[in-house]
């Protein structure tokens, strides 16, 4: 699966499982064929940048106040480039969540805004 190619980005799978019996490949040659090897962005460097959500698979957060966030495979709407980056805060993992419920399986272009306030003086929405 080539970068090129972001239509072929497959969603997160609930699960992982291979028989016990198969032969073993290594990580970095599923990594190539599956192209799953995208450079990791952090989300503040993303703020007041447009960037195009392709999937997204929640996990228990261990942040403070802070159940879920997602772990998400985006685009880079100027590079066409693919990159993995940690959205959360409760506002952010509301609609997301509202995406999911809504059944959308189509890629969402959004902002990431920094918003004065909340608890820890600062938090992100997105538009």
């Amino acid at each position: 699966m080539s970068p090129d190619a972001p239509e072929s980005v497959v969603p997160a799978p609930k699960a992982f499982h291979a028989p016990a019996g198969a032969p073993a490949r290594t990580l970095a040659d599923v990594k190539d064929e599956y192209g799953l090897d995208y450079p990791q962005v952090k989300a503040e460097t993303l703020i007041d940048e447009t960037f195009t959500l392709l999937s997204a698979k929640p996990f228990d957060s261990r942040f403070p106040g802070q159940e879920k966030a997602y772990w998400c495979v985006c685009r880079d709407e100027d590079t066409g480039e693919l990159f993995a980056t940690v959205l959360g805060g409760s506002a952010v993992v509301e609609v997301i969540e509202q995406l999911i419920a809504a059944g959308l399986e189509q890629p969402v272009a959004m902002t990431l805004r920094q918003q004065s306030g909340g608890k820890y003086g600062r938090y992100y929405t997105v538009e």
